[in-house]
């Protein structure tokens, strides 16, 4: 498995959750789900973001709404930051080399249904 082809994927996951995420046309990207008849309102709120009738679909969808998913990709570029450092000078075939694909490999899964996702991800992930 290539280390590049790994920090690739992820890359490119990444940039697509984060354009995703700020593309949304509320007045905020943090979202709450109010006992506002089905609504889900921006945390300003300005506005609808949604109306969803089950509770349980509100909760999850205010849960991961675009302020979450941004403070999420940020975590994982960092991970995936500081990885790709110890790779550029660990010794080729070192513990450190393998511990940092293991920590990218397990980014993965997540992932699996976008082009790009490689199977062999999966099986130590």
């Amino acid at each position: 498995m290539g280390e590049r082809e790994i920090i690739g994927f992820l890359t490119r996951c990444f940039d697509e959750d984060e354009a995703i995420a700020c593309a949304t046309r509320q007045a905020s990207l943090s979202w709450q789900n109010l006992d506002m008849d089905g609504e889900l309102r921006d945390s300003v709120n300005a506005g609808t973001a949604a109306h969803v009738p089950a509770e349980e679909d509100r909760v999850h969808i205010a849960r991961h709404d675009p302020a979450q998913v941004l403070l999420e990709v940020a975590a994982k570029r960092a991970v995936l930051t500081h990885c790709t450092a110890m790779l550029a000078w660990a010794t080729p075939g070192s513990a450190v080399v393998q511990l940092c694909i293991n920590v990218l490999v397990s980014l993965a899964p997540p992932y699996m249904y976008r082009q790009g996702y490689n199977q062999a991800w999966g099986k130590d992930g």
